[in-house]
């Protein structure tokens, strides 16, 4: 998986990329909310349990503002807690 070339803004093209990685990539996947860095976070883990991506929310009063991704699998090697 790669990064976007360009943020993706607006919540219709965010909803239908959402959508599209989901599919793709996380069929069949377990999503377990955890604090990442101190954001709200969403784990996926896949059949298997391997951690795929956790994706941290940025929010305000006017919603969610922004989603990072982490997929490297590097990254991804850690003890969660919830």
């Amino acid at each position: 998986m790669h990064a976007a070339r360009k943020p993706i803004a607006g919540r219709e093209r965010v909803a239908r990329a959402l959508i599209g990685l989901a599919q793709k990539f996380w069929e069949g996947a377990a999503m377990v909310d955890i604090d990442a860095n101190g954001r709200p976070s969403v784990l996926v883990r896949a059949r298997d349990g391997e951690p795929i991506v956790i994706a941290s929310i940025t929010a305000t009063t006017a919603g969610v503002e922004q989603i990072h991704f982490v997929a490297n699998p590097a990254k991804l090697q850690f003890p969660v807690t919830r």
